[in-house]
């Protein structure tokens, strides 16, 4: 269990870092907080110190206590704890620093357009020293045709779909001040295939679609938990009438398509893909000039050098098997975690028409889910609480419909069956949480 607060002063300190509530003409409070965080990051970042040679990107570093919207910079990715500027902390200072019409741009669009305008026109821009003329290189991923080290694709085939709607991601660190994005695209990027494992609900798939939007990459995803066709993976033949006569064209499956277009093969839950699927899995992903042969058509094709296969799988999943040693072998895995609490809280207020007074609402029902999530971790519960349902739970906030108790209690005691006895336990969770 999550302990409460100390005392009434560290939820009234909670409430008093957090903005004021919304006055803009539309009502967007989450639009509102966006551009205010914008300005406060810009104005932070020129009363500080920047040092070049520290991280990828350098380090600002300001004199006195962190200004209250530094954690919301942390999780928009703008910069680390440690004062770590992250690429669109970057792109965001030097557009800001290199145009003459950064401030009409943001009075002019909405703050999510603003950003979009960021990245194409300012991640090749340079970062200034405060109080100085010296002008620092920016690093290679900060380059407008690049994500993360991955070349950004100038065209697709259209054969292949780009994921949309992808644009946020939360990173998390992994190790040496990496995030598992930056571990991802450095595989991808030096021909290495991957296996994303972790519990439900840790963005093992939504780290994936994320990257391919950014890098403007062809995506077919498939999950391997239902029964999965094999002329659904390498493709069939299909009657035509065209002026009185029939013929028989072949259609490429979704398998097919990325091999022979160098699209990104997203397998979730890899680990159930049958016998006959995984071998065929064991030849595309061959190092070299990997050749698959597709049986109906008697055609081989020889797969596209830019050709990724993605498998996701949950930890301690009921049906998994063990992935074949060979197969494995070829993948690069990548352990996911969940979240941190800050985190989850800032994606919440995001995704919920909620002003930010409303965060210490928010952050309650957030570590109810916690709690409930570290009992499945510990096995008291057989299924987790995931954001997803924390998200649900927030949107019962709204209006002032329910109290967080009873938010948490419509969003997170159905989720267990009535005949188990967790539902009593999620209820009681619920009932003696004292944040």
């Amino acid at each position: 269990m999550s302990d409460p607060p100390s005392s009434q002063s560290e939820t009234d300190q909670e409430r008093a870092g957090e903005s004021q509530p919304d006055t803009d003409d539309s009502g967007d409070a989450g639009a509102a907080q966006l551009t205010s965080d914008i300005l406060a990051f810009v104005d932070y970042a020129k009363a500080s110190t920047y040092y070049p040679e520290e991280g990828a990107h350098g380090r600002l570093q300001s004199e006195g206590d962190r200004p209250a919207p530094f954690g919301r910079w942390v999780s928009r990715g703008w910069i680390t704890d440690d004062g770590g500027l992250q690429r669109m902390g970057v792109s965001l200072l030097t557009t800001w620093q290199r145009s003459d019409d950064a401030a009409d741009k943001l009075a002019e669009l909405d703050p999510t357009q603003f950003l979009e305008w960021v990245q194409q026109h300012g991640a090749v821009a340079t970062v200034r020293e405060s109080g100085t003329d010296e002008r620092i290189e920016a690093p290679p991923d900060a380059t407008a045709d690049t994500y993360k080290g991955l070349t950004v694709r100038a065209t697709v085939p259209d054969e292949l779909t780009v994921p949309t709607g992808h644009e946020t991601y939360y990173e998390r660190p992994v190790r040496a001040g990496k995030t598992e994005l930056d571990v991802m695209a450095h595989a991808l990027k030096h021909g290495n295939h991957l296996d994303l494992k972790g519990e439900t609900g840790t963005g093992k798939s939504e780290s994936i679609l994320h990257l391919a939007e950014q890098v403007n990459v062809g995506v077919e995803q498939v999950n391997f938990s239902e029964e999965v066709r094999m002329s659904y993976l390498l493709g069939h033949y299909e009657v035509y009438s065209h002026d009185g006569a029939t013929e028989m064209q072949w259609v490429d499956g979704v398998l097919t398509k990325c091999m022979r277009y160098g699209g990104w093969f997203v397998a979730d839950e890899h680990d159930m893909i049958s016998g006959d699927v995984s071998s065929l899995l064991h030849s595309a992903t061959e190092k070299g000039d990997a050749v698959v042969t597709i049986p109906e058509k008697g055609e081989t094709i020889t797969v596209h050098e830019d050709f990724r296969f993605i498998g996701t799988r949950n930890i301690n999943y009921a049906g998994s098997n063990q992935l074949n040693k060979a197969y494995e072998s070829r993948l690069h895995s990548l352990r996911f975690e969940y979240l941190d609490q800050h985190q989850e809280v800032e994606i919440v207020l995001e995704e919920v028409d909620l002003s930010s007074t409303r965060r210490v609402d928010v952050r309650q029902v957030v570590e109810i889910g916690r709690e409930l999530r570290d009992a499945y971790l510990d096995g008291a519960l057989p299924k987790p609480i995931t954001l997803r349902s924390m998200i649900r739970a927030a949107e019962f906030l709204e209006d002032g419909f329910m109290r967080p108790k009873e938010a948490a209690k419509t969003a997170y005691v159905d989720r267990f069956p009535e005949q188990s006895g967790h539902r009593s336990s999620v209820e009681t969770t619920i009932e003696t949480y004292g944040g």
